[in-house]
């Protein structure tokens, strides 16, 4: 939870200048409220406080990382993306667009694999199952299948079933 909003987990500033809990979460939450009065740098300073937290994360990942075994088998998936006044909007609102639905999906100390189209972290868990050999039941489908699929995902705004299709 580290990168959520108000973006102000973060033990160290590396991007912009410094700025106060307080204006953070005053800032949170004249995005989501008013965002058509967001201001360029009041965009900058959310966006700065994001690429602050992500920073601190991946520190922090790279510190867990060092101490696992070599052979040990790493997964880290993100459960959605976040908007930074992209299409003016920001944080998480349920809707599907790129930037909420492209999340990073790394194996550490797996094989080097460069998955060139779009996939759901439903597929992670039959991806897993057949690179060891192991058979389960699952939604997904193994990241080594070239079949092209169709995501579902529920709408709950609109209360409609959308499809997006996948390269």
């Amino acid at each position: 939870m580290d990168v959520h909003a108000p973006y102000n987990k973060y033990s160290e500033k590396y991007f912009g200048s410094e700025v106060s809990r307080r204006k953070l979460q005053y800032l949170f939450r004249k995005a989501n409220h008013t965002p058509s009065l967001m201001t360029k740098e009041d965009r900058k300073k959310l966006i700065d406080a994001y690429d602050n937290s992500m920073r601190d994360l991946d520190q922090q990942i790279k510190e867990i990382v060092s101490e696992i075994p070599e052979e040990t088998e790493v997964i880290i998936v993100g459960d959605h993306g976040e908007l930074l006044g992209e299409k003016n909007r920001y944080e998480h609102p349920r809707k599907l667009v790129d930037e909420l639905i492209r999340v990073p999906l790394i194996i550490v100390n797996g094989e080097d694999r460069d998955v060139q189209r779009s996939v759901s972290t439903l597929d992670i868990a039959p991806t897993i199952a057949e690179k060891h050999g192991v058979n389960i039941e699952a939604d997904g489908q193994s990241l080594y299948s070239d079949e092209s699929r169709v995501i579902e995902a529920s709408c709950l705004r609109y209360g409609s079933r959308l499809k997006r299709e996948i390269e």
